[in-house]
C-alpha cells in the first residue's frame, strides 16, 4: 500500500510540475564583530522560481538548509575547522487550515511558526539570521563556507507525503526504519524527481581571508554550485 501510494505520488508530481531550474544565490548579508564575537548572516537575496512556490503552495514540504563553517587558515598544513553551525527551515502548508508550518532548528534552538502570508513565511525560510562564532586567536587569518540546500521531497521525509495524500496535514511523525519504502517504490521515488525538476540544488559560498581587525568585511563571497 505504501508503494502504490508512492507511485501515486510521483505520476502526480510528473503530471503537475513544469521543469524549471532553481538557481538561487546565497549571500553573505553581514560579518562584522561584536564584543569579540564574529557575527555572521547568509539570505536567499533572489525570490524563488514560480515553480517552487506552487509546491509550497500544494503542501509539498520544502526544506531550506544552511551549513555554516568558520576555518582558520594553516600555512604549510591542512586548513583548520573552528567551529560549524547549521541552520534547517522546513516549509510546509496546511491547504485545510490556510497556513504556513515553518520549523527552524538552530544550535539548541527549535521554533516552529504559524502564519497566514507566504511573503512572511519566505522571509523565515530564506536566511540564518545572526550567527554568532567565537574567536580565540585575533591574530589569525580566517574565512567562512557555507552550503546552501533546498531539498524539494526526499525518502527521508517520504511519509510526510503520504500523509500529504491524504489530507493529514497535522503532526508528522518521522518514518520508522522497517516503514521505509522498498526498491522499485524508491526507484520510482526518485525517477519521477529526476523528471518533474523537483530537484535538490546545492551552493557553496565563501569569503575571502579576513583577520578581526579588518571587520566589518565588505563580502565578495566566491560561488560553486555543488548540485
Amino acid at each position: 500500500m505504501k508503494q502504490l501510494r508512492l507511485i501515486v505520488f510521483s505520476l502526480f508530481v510528473i503530471l503537475s510540475h513544469s521543469n524549471s531550474a532553481l538557481s538561487q544565490e546565497p549571500v553573505y548579508k553581514y560579518v562584522d564583530i561584536l564584543n569579540d564575537t564574529l557575527r555572521v548572516q547568509v539570505d536567499i537575496v533572489d525570490s524563488l522560481p514560480d515553480d517552487l512556490i506552487k509546491q509550497i503552495n500544494k503542501g509539498v514540504p520544502i526544506s531550506f538548509e544552511f551549513d555554516l563553517e568558520l576555518w582558520q587558515k594553516r600555512s604549510g598544513w591542512f586548513d583548520k575547522l573552528i567551529e560549524k553551525q547549521t541552520i534547517s527551515n522546513r516549509v510546509r502548508f496546511d491547504s485545510w487550515d490556510k497556513r504556513f508550518t515553518v520549523v527552524r532548528r538552530a544550535p539548541a534552538l527549535v521554533v516552529e511558526h504559524s502564519l497566514r502570508k507566504l511573503r512572511e513565511t519566505l522571509e523565515i525560510v530564506m536566511t540564518t539570521d545572526s550567527l554568532n562564532f567565537a574567536i580565540n586567536d585575533p591574530s589569525e587569518f580566517y574565512y567562512l563556507v557555507c552550503q546552501m540546500t533546498i531539498e524539494s521531497m526526499s525518502l527521508s521525509n517520504f511519509q510526510e507525503v503520504e500523509s500529504w495524500l491524504k489530507g493529514e496535514l497535522s503532526d508528522p511523525k518521522p518514518p520508522k526504519v522497517e516503514e521505509a519504502p522498498d526498491k522499485f517504490g524508491e526507484f520510482i521515488f526518485n525517477t519521477a524527481l529526476k523528471l518533474s525538476g523537483l530537484k535538490n540544488i546545492s551552493k557553496e559560498i565563501r569569503t575571502e581571508m579576513f583577520k578581526l581587525e579588518q571587520l566589518p568585511l565588505t563580502v565578495e563571497s566566491e560561488s560553486k554550485d555543488t548540485d
